[in-house]
């Protein structure tokens, strides 16, 4: 089977390799890892759910290409831009365009506890131009998300309140579990998120039909994206009626539905912005149901 491939791209000590042992269903050997770069790693692993199954390139990039010794600490914020920009213009370029094409997923990683919001939201502006670059070439069918990481294992609300606004969804890499909405959160989501992914490339299991459950997907899309879209103009006028919070009738899911809601009228995002979180939320209720 040809395999998919994930692009996990990130400064250094951002939990890039973190997140492929979390991705691998294999014992992933790093003993002979060059400790000076992590740029062009790849790890092969397998991927089943009871829908389907797959195969997975992971594959991890960093910025700068070189580390610095362990007692000097993470680059300054501007020469890890500056890398992250140069990183950025040779990757659209002309030699890049057959991995472009194959790419299905992208994980960018950040520091919370050490990286400033100004630093955040310009590498942010960066991974949009990689992100929108990819559908542009290849269409629908990537999915992007952002990871923040922190030795200190403390949310910083305010990086997830920068992250919406640009169609991401972010997690948390220390977190696990449950929220108090029941959504996953943490390693877990991100296991979701991988999970729920409709693959260019995958096998589907005995008795499934593609052609039946995309169109069995798309069909839900429609209703619910427009549901939930609809949903911000009602809030704004509504009377206390809790039964007006229910605009799909899927109670497995109203939470899901629910937050996403908050999230599209609590955030300060334009309306194109609006309809890709939306469609993003959208699609993996679906691939959850």
């Amino acid at each position: 089977m040809i395999p998919n491939h994930v692009l996990i791209l990130g400064a250094p000590n951002t939990g890039k390799l973190r997140i492929c042992e979390l991705i691998s269903t294999q014992n992933l050997d790093f003993s002979s890892i060059d400790s000076k770069s992590h740029s062009g790693l790849i790890f092969k692993t397998d991927l089943s759910t009871k829908y389907y199954s797959s195969k997975l390139n992971l594959l991890v990039d960093e910025y700068p290409q070189q580390r610095c010794n362990s007692d000097c600490g993470l680059k300054e914020e501007e020469e890890k831009i500056n890398a992250l920009k140069f990183w950025l213009n040779e990757f659209l370029s002309d030699d890049f365009q057959e991995l472009r094409e194959a790419i299905d997923g992208l994980i960018f990683c950040f520091r919370i506890d050490q990286d400033s919001l100004k630093y955040i939201e310009e590498c942010l502006n960066v991974f949009s131009d990689v992100r929108d670059k990819l559908n542009e070439e290849r269409g629908d069918g990537l999915f992007s998300v952002v990871v923040g990481d922190s030795n200190t294992r403390k949310i910083n609300e305010d990086v997830e309140d920068l992250v919406i606004p640009f169609g991401f969804e972010y997690v948390n890499l220390f977190e696990k579990g449950e929220d108090e909405f029941r959504d996953k959160i943490g390693q877990d989501r991100l296991l979701e998120i991988i999970e729920t992914h409709e693959w260019s490339q995958m096998d589907l299991k005995q008795g499934r039909d593609q052609d039946a459950y995309d169109e069995t997907k798309r069909n839900k899309m429609s209703d619910m994206t427009k549901g939930l879209l609809d949903g911000q103009d009602e809030q704004e006028g509504d009377d206390g009626d809790e039964t007006q919070s229910k605009l799909i009738d899927l109670d497995d899911v109203l939470t899901k539905v629910q937050q996403a809601k908050q999230n599209v009228n609590n955030n300060d995002m334009d309306d194109a912005q609006k309809e890709a979180y939306v469609n993003k939320v959208v699609k993996d209720i679906i691939d959850f149901i």
